[in-house]
């Protein structure tokens, strides 16, 4: 990242709380402008697409930035320690984003608590970042849910919602509210309401909210 940018902004931030460990290369703790947006939210809740378009929006700024979804680097949910190997496999990515000059990171994926968060945390190390939680309606949430039998707004591969019956699919709506009204009870992360965005006012809300400038900008929108 361009040495001459601004330091992320100051706020209600959960990441790089730890010190520089062993499980982490401390090269990013040299790099103190390293900064991580975590993108959570319930499923349905369109983390994944809006996730996604804010890191393009990033690379048209000009930024270096990276995105990974961790659900991609964590096929092993019935894993004992399922939580703590995919902080691993996604502390290990990231340092080798960091030694290839990236300076910011857009995860998205699911944590339900905070105490999963705080082991994420702690392997990112010296890392810096935000929690960011996206919120809809629990009418919407069930809707696009059940959307997801043809496709929803996008048709992610390997959905296993595509086709389902629609008693499935109403079980699996009701599984994603309760999801979020856990994430609303733990209040891990800034809410923000994308009820009523498409995919692209919803990643430029979240820029501004992650504190960085898109549309063209290179500085931190304050």
């Amino acid at each position: 990242m361009d040495p001459s940018s601004p330091p992320p902004p100051r706020g209600r931030t959960l990441l790089g709380n730890a010190p520089c460990g062993k499980k982490l290369n401390c090269s990013i703790a040299a790099r103190s402008r390293t900064w991580v947006s975590w993108v959570n939210g319930p499923p349905g809740a369109g983390t994944s697409s809006i996730a996604f378009r804010a890191w393009l929006d990033l690379l048209q700024a000009g930024r270096r930035a990276a995105y990974v979804d961790v659900g991609q680097v964590s096929f092993f949910a019935m894993a004992a320690d399922a939580v703590a190997m995919r902080a691993r496999n996604l502390a290990d990515l990231w340092r080798n984003l960091v030694d290839a000059e990236a300076g910011l990171l857009v995860v998205t994926g699911h944590v339900a608590v905070r105490a999963d968060a705080v082991v994420h945390e702690e392997m990112l190390g010296a890392t810096r970042g935000r929690w960011v939680r996206l919120r809809v309606g629990d009418a919407e949430l069930a809707r696009r849910v059940e959307s997801r039998r043809t496709g929803g707004s996008w048709p992610a591969p390997g959905d296993p919602l595509f086709g389902r019956s629609t008693a499935d699919l109403r079980v699996a709506a009701a599984h994603a509210v309760a999801a979020a009204h856990r994430l609303d009870q733990a209040d891990l992360g800034v809410p923000r309401d994308v009820a009523r965005l498409d995919v692209q006012r919803a990643a430029r809300a979240l820029l501004r909210q992650a504190g960085w400038a898109g549309g063209g900008s290179t500085q931190f929108e304050r």
